[in-house]
């Protein structure tokens, strides 16, 4: 295996991912940047703010003699594919990293490959946004058009919110774009394709349920067992023709998808990066015995992971919520993990924090998680779910102990 893999971003997030490079064999090189300096290096050791410049870190890869590059993070994948195309070293594609992190340009695609997707329109005014709910009928989906995630995403059910839903998007937006989407009603699953030289090596299905309106994030995903899915094939098929319109060709695709009365719509494409992997990487470990960490280190250098060939048992998560305000006291954390069947349970919060509401990914994230495994995907579900249950949370919601 070659002997120098260069990893890009975020410090703190590649951690685990140069541990995993060493124990390869491998020499990783962090480039990170520094949000306190107004010109840092490449080969800094410090948070990202992930504004290279290309010529500046192809130059920086070619004094190291690098055999491959690790993006943390789905902003620096385009730099990322810049550089490494030109070294002649494993890249996504360069129109994948276009248009997975741009929805609109992503629907666009989608819809040219004549793959079944909601029905959606870029608006950029409050007038335009209405319009587009009377066509579609309410509820819709609002989205920010060009970022990845679910930052600014909100599920509108009144006309009379969909103007904060609007601002909401389009300040998430770089471009100001908003986009809105026909929700479709159904159930929802997430199909993951592991990439090598554009080849699918891997593949599963995931099964998710969603936050309460009007928000959109998942707040459980489960790693059902194969003979709990009613038809694999209708889920599989949908999700590697979206890749293939997206032309991912490498590194850890998810492609998420609704059912409804037989009929499969596509709603998002995406990769799993560095920086998201830590839960879907738990829930593979324990379901398949898959590292996902160091698959996407050796795919990063050209080699080929080693992939399971069957299903070890079905996994589970479920993420903690609290009403905000300053975290009082952690209960019930001990007795959660008593429970048979727990994997893990993550705290993200200690005494004195202070939780805002959980409106989407990032803010649930900052709260934790339990990791659950069983016979079934419904088992795993209600481990994780009663351990979740488990604990709570327990806040104060007025700031009379800050200042």
């Amino acid at each position: 295996m070659p002997d120098k893999v260069l990893l890009l971003g975020s410090s703190s997030k590649l951690n685990p991912f140069a541990l995993k490079a060493r124990q390869l064999g491998l020499t990783p090189i962090l480039a990170a940047r520094s949000k306190k300096t107004s010109n840092p290096k490449p080969g800094d050791n410090a948070d990202a703010d992930y504004r290279w410049d290309s010529a500046e870190l192809l130059d920086f890869a070619k004094r190291n003699d690098v055999a491959g590059i690790l993006p943390a993070h789905a902003e620096i994948v385009s730099i990322a594919t810049t550089v490494a195309s030109e070294l002649g070293l494993p890249a996504i594609s360069e129109f994948a990293t276009q248009n997975l992190t741009h929805k609109l340009r992503q629907r666009n695609v989608l819809a040219e490959a004549n793959i079944k997707i909601p029905r959606f329109r870029g608006v950029e005014s409050i007038p335009e946004i209405e319009g587009a709910a009377r066509e579609f009928g309410l509820p819709v989906m609002v989205k920010p058009a060009d970022a990845q995630g679910c930052r600014g995403v909100r599920l509108v059910d009144y006309t009379e919110d969909l103007p904060l839903a609007f601002w909401r998007a389009s300040r998430c937006s770089p471009s100001k774009t908003v986009l809105i989407e026909e929700f479709i009603q159904g159930r929802e699953y997430e199909t993951y394709f592991l990439l090598s030289q554009g080849r699918p090596i891997f593949r599963c299905v995931a099964r998710w349920t969603r936050a309460d309106p009007p928000y959109c994030h998942a707040v459980g995903r489960i790693l059902p067992r194969q003979c709990e899915l009613e038809n694999p094939g209708q889920l599989y098929e949908p999700g590697q023709r979206a890749i293939e319109a997206m032309r991912v060709d490498l590194g850890l695709a998810r492609v998420a998808m609704v059912v409804n009365a037989d009929q499969v719509w596509i709603t998002d494409v995406g990769l799993v990066m560095p920086d998201r992997s830590e839960v879907i990487g738990q829930l593979f470990s324990l379901a398949f015995d898959l590292d996902v960490v160091e698959a996407l280190v050796r795919l990063a250098v050209g080699a080929v992971p080693g992939v399971p060939t069957a299903m070890r048992q079905a996994a589970a998560i479920s993420w903690l919520d609290a009403r905000s305000g300053v975290v009082r006291a952690l209960q019930g954390v001990a007795a959660a993990r008593s429970l048979p069947g727990v994997h893990a349970v993550h705290l993200a919060v200690t005494l004195g924090d202070i939780l805002g509401h959980v409106v989407d990914e990032f803010t649930r994230d900052q709260l934790g998680y339990v990791v659950a495994c069983g016979e079934s995907g419904e088992a795993a579900r209600q481990i994780a779910s009663q351990a979740k249950n488990a604990i709570q949370i327990v806040t104060r919601p007025t700031l009379e102990e800050i200042g």
